[in-house]
């Protein structure tokens, strides 16, 4: 049975005092700006995801921040509205990892739907959100489409294909329609906004067992990589943290790549080198398009074929972090 999603109900609109003071705070340029502590962080992504604020305020608020930058403490706080504002998800019973899909291919090809698969094809249940298009991308949506794979439109849907799929799209707007709201902002600011970063920390909760799902974190910016560790890590979320493909959920096949894997026990690096480069495996063009990028990603797993290295190193550490069971390492 789903939960609804929760959001701020009759909760009151801030007053302008409220409003001035958090703006005083975070809106004083780049030298000048402070960071909210943990109640007024909550309290103003609380007010903006409920649609609590005037719209010259949203404005604001995303502009300074995009010249502030968030610290852990308010990246957190949204992460937790966002949470309490998202719909839940039925529990697995086996290994869940989860892939945020918000970039979508534009210089390289879209590995995304070939990693999904490879985890899969291992015994994971595979849950991969994101957003349905993004234009002058490739979305991964659109490639699980074209491959005939599950693309959610209910809660419902996504827990019954997980549960015999074991592999399901879902998309923003289906899981969290208030952040889904917040990365919109984009088309009318021409700029990227917090909830971009956010959207790749959300996590569904723990299975029956209290097995904490896997997060795979592609960084598209460096400076995050530090701010997303250590975020998971106070949280003693499970995840391996890189700097994807175009930001996606996969990893560049051609160059050594770091991943920061984040455990409760703590974080440390992994660096994943490829056999040759290019790697001789990746015969897809750049400028695919979503069928042959569906079709080519479903041939490499059914043949039998070798899978880009980078790739099956970041399929056999994610494997690493759980026991034979199931059950993770700690």
């Amino acid at each position: 049975m789903n939960t609804p999603a929760r959001s701020g109900g009759d909760a009151p609109v801030p007053a302008p005092e409220q409003v001035r003071a958090w703006l005083r705070e975070i809106a004083r340029g780049t030298h000048g700006a402070r960071a909210l502590d943990e109640s007024a962080a909550l309290g103003l992504w609380s007010a903006l995801l409920d649609d609590r604020l005037p719209e010259a305020v949203v404005g604001a608020v995303l502009v300074a921040y995009r010249f502030k930058g968030e610290s852990v403490v308010e990246l957190d706080a949204l992460r937790r509205a966002a949470h309490a504002r998202a719909a839940a998800l039925a529990p697995v019973d086996r290994p869940l990892v989860v892939l945020p899909c918000y970039n979508g291919a534009r210089r390289l090809a879209n590995l995304t739907l070939l990693t999904a698969l490879a985890l899969r094809a291992t015994g994971f249940a595979v849950l991969m959100h994101g957003v349905r298009r993004d234009p002058g991308r490739l979305a991964t949506a659109e490639v699980v489409a074209a491959a005939g794979l599950p693309l959610a439109e209910s809660m419902a849907q996504a827990d019954a294909a997980l549960a015999s799929e074991r592999l399901v799209f879902l998309p923003l707007d289906v899981w969290c329609p208030a952040l889904s709201r917040l990365l919109a902002r984009r088309a009318e600011l021409g700029v990227r906004n917090s909830g971009h970063t956010v959207c790749k920390l959300l996590s569904p909760g723990e299975s029956p067992q209290g097995r904490e799902p896997l997060l795979l974190v592609p960084v598209t910016h460096a400076e995050y990589v530090p701010r997303a560790t250590t975020l998971l890590a106070d949280g003693r979320s499970r995840a391996l943290v890189f700097r994807g493909i175009d930001g996606e959920p996969a990893l560049y096949p051609h160059t050594a790549r770091t991943v920061h894997v984040v455990s409760p026990s703590g974080v440390r690096e992994q660096v994943l080198t490829p056999r040759e480069s290019p790697d001789p495996a990746v015969d897809l063009d750049a400028a695919a398009d979503a069928r042959a990028t569906a079709r080519w990603s479903d041939r490499l797993i059914t043949s039998g074929r070798a899978l880009p290295h980078l790739t099956a190193q970041l399929v056999d550490l994610a494997i690493a972090q759980f026991d034979p069971t199931g059950e993770p390492h700690a």
